[in-house]
């Protein structure tokens, strides 16, 4: 019977200390590449606070009205160009008394007329200036409210893909996306004389996504500088959504942009 063969202590010894020097040198990269994320995850700091994209990037174009022909009818042309904090929830700042012909519009045609905006308020138009104010029907007032109301839940969409985006490691100051408004009067009226001749027979509202941003270009500069956090987390998918989400809302706030003011 052959007497079985034994290991010798000394290689016994090297394995034991090879295995050992491997799992020093596995958790010394562990340990490592923990600190390198740790690191960046520490120097990484998003260019704003949520506050501060609200407050600061209210309106990448400042609003601009135009008046109509005759002044007395109000305004004609408003535009701007709203950001992430372009919306601001107020009640109507309208002067009920403005454009001028409405007062004398009310008695001719026994109509409770509205001084309605051509730029909401919430939006940042004046509605203590005539050159923002048309004549409206309650029921076109009513119909431009549902343009303005998807044009409010668009920039609540945009203000959200600005944070994500922010939170990827985006210089969002740099964008230059938001929501372009034109809002229009027709340039044909209720009659040749005054006042019908101050009453436009309608608007048309018009809403536009700027530079709305290349998600994926944005992301491979942050991850060719090194710019980003260490995890993005879910905001990356929230930013896609919400992208998407704001071109959807304008789409549809569009369907409403033409307004009858003749009913």
């Amino acid at each position: 019977m052959s007497t079985p063969r034994r290991t010798p202590v000394k290689k016994i010894e090297h394995d034991f200390k090879e295995k050992a020097k491997k799992k020093l040198e596995e958790s010394r990269k562990l340990a490592k590449d923990k600190n390198i994320a740790v690191r960046r995850s520490s120097r990484f700091k998003p260019e704003l606070t949520s506050l501060a994209i609200a407050q600061q990037i209210r309106y990448l174009v400042e609003a601009q009205y135009e008046a109509a022909d005759d002044r007395r009818a109000g305004g004609k042309h408003s535009t701007i160009t709203l950001g992430p904090g372009g919306f601001v929830d107020q009640n109507t700042d309208a002067d009920s008394s403005l454009p001028s012909a409405i007062v004398k519009a009310r008695e001719e045609y026994d109509i409770d007329f509205k001084a309605g905006h051509l730029l909401n308020a919430t939006f940042g138009g004046n509605g203590k200036l005539a050159k923002n104010l048309t004549i409206l029907t309650p029921g076109a007032n009513k119909i431009n409210q549902t343009f303005d109301n998807r044009i409010k839940e668009a920039v609540a969409a945009l203000y959200k893909a600005y944070v994500a985006m922010n939170a990827l490691g985006v210089k969002v100051t740099d964008l230059g996306y938001g929501i372009a408004l034109d809002i229009s009067t027709l340039d044909t009226y209720w009659d040749d004389d005054y006042p019908g001749n101050c009453i436009s027979n309608g608007l048309i509202c018009t809403a536009e996504v700027v530079e709305e941003p290349d998600l994926d270009e944005l992301l491979d500069t942050i991850k060719e500088n090194d710019t980003g956090p260490s995890d993005p987390g879910d905001n990356e998918q929230e930013a896609r959504k919400q992208i998407q989400l704001v071109a959807d809302l304008v789409e549809t706030a569009n369907s409403f942009g033409e307004v009858d003011n003749t009913n």
